[in-house]
C-alpha cells in the first residue's frame, strides 16, 4: 500500500502517537517530515496523546 494513498488525517493520527525517540528519527527522513513533526500543533497534539501515559522524552520550545 502506498502512504500517499491514505488521507493526511490518518496518517497524524497514527504518527501523534508515536514516541519522542521515533519522532527524533522520522525528522531525519526528509524536510517536509522534519517540518510537519516539527510543528507547535503536532507537538502539542503529540504531548497531549501520550502526557496521560508516560512523560515525553522531549520537549521542543512551545510558548503561550
Amino acid at each position: 500500500m502506498d502512504l500517499s494513498s491514505l488521507p493526511c488525517e490518518l496518517i497524524l493520527e497514527i504518527i501523534v502517537r508515536l514516541s519522542a525517540k521515533c519522532i527524533a528519527k522520522y525528522r531525519c527522513v526528509c524536510k517536509s517530515w522534519q517540518r510537519l513533526l516539527s510543528d507547535r500543533n503536532f507537538l502539542e497534539a503529540n504531548y497531549a496523546a501520550l502526557g496521560s501515559i508516560r512523560k515525553p522524552l522531549f520537549i521542543n520550545e512551545i510558548v503561550r
